[in-house]
């Protein structure tokens, strides 16, 4: 008995030992594999999330090509007001907790939550669209996001009559955000399919369109010339033709894409190596 006690005695001592060695290794696990923890549930899931209307569905491919190293989510439809994007914006930013909040909008408001509203360009309608702007805005920076808003692009043909109100929308929103920290402007993409922010048609054929067929006596066609909205040259005929894509090169959608890209890059909320060029 006293023999066996003693071996107890001893591999217990040896026990603890062993122990005694490995807490120090724990207790650094612990500690570290916390702090790592901590730090992997505060970090952004993702880069940028992008919320728009039929012009960010025109150009959401070539968004997500010039962006592909980063992490980003598209939320284009065509038609949305900014009503619309609020209602999975809650969600979206619970989820994805976004470095970069992007809002692409250019006056819809034909969606059932803008229902009653009334006109473009009525007190109603104006002051309905800057509360939604400014709330999708508030509810990004108050999760952390920076906040980027695209100018909307000029419209012509039949929608011509719209370009001084989304002129004053814009600049109402300008005024409501001004002073506040993380949150920027661009006109880049409106500039990329305008004639320094008037419509046109059509502007020159970049380097890579002038083999196409498209390109014609050196001009491209950049917009839809008939509604004077899209990019796709040939009109829509309803939502769901915006929805099954252009049917022919776009020129615009290419042009307004790869200048919200260089808008993104440019803020710096990106690595650069994380963004493509």
């Amino acid at each position: 008995m006293i023999r066996l006690a003693g071996r107890l005695n001893s591999s217990a001592r040896l026990l603890t030992v062993r122990v005694l060695k490995l807490l120090p290794i724990g207790l650094a696990l612990m500690f570290f594999g916390g702090a790592c923890g901590n730090q992997t549930r505060s970090a952004p899931r993702i880069d940028v999330l992008i919320l728009g209307d039929s012009l960010l569905y025109e150009s959401r491919q070539i968004v997500r090509a010039g962006l592909s190293r980063s992490r980003v989510v598209v939320r284009a439809h065509p038609g949305f007001a900014p009503c619309d994007l609020l209602q999975t914006l809650d969600d979206d930013l619970a989820r994805f907790r976004p470095r970069l909040v992007v809002l692409e909008t250019a006056g819809g408001g034909l969606t059932p939550c803008m229902r009653g509203v009334g006109p473009l360009g009525s007190q109603r309608f104006t002051q309905r669209y800057a509360a939604d702007v400014s709330q999708v805005i508030r509810k990004a920076r108050s999760v952390g996001s920076r906040v980027l808003v695209v100018d909307p692009p000029p419209f012509g043909g039949l929608s011509a009559g719209a370009n001084d109100i989304l002129i004053r929308m814009d600049r109402g929103w300008r005024s409501d955000a001004e002073g506040r920290a993380g949150i920027t402007f661009t006109s880049m993409p409106r500039d990329a399919v305008s004639d320094h922010g008037t419509y046109v048609p059509t502007l020159p054929c970049i380097a890579e369109e002038r083999q196409f067929p498209e390109c014609r006596a050196g001009r491209i066609a950049i917009r839809d010339a008939y509604f004077g909205v899209h990019f796709c040259p040939m009109p829509y005929a309803d939502a769901r033709a915006i929805e099954r894509g252009c049917p022919t090169y776009s020129s615009g959608a290419v042009r307004f894409g790869r200048a919200l890209v260089e808008a993104v890059v440019d803020l710096g909320v990106l690595h650069r190596t994380e963004a493509v060029h």
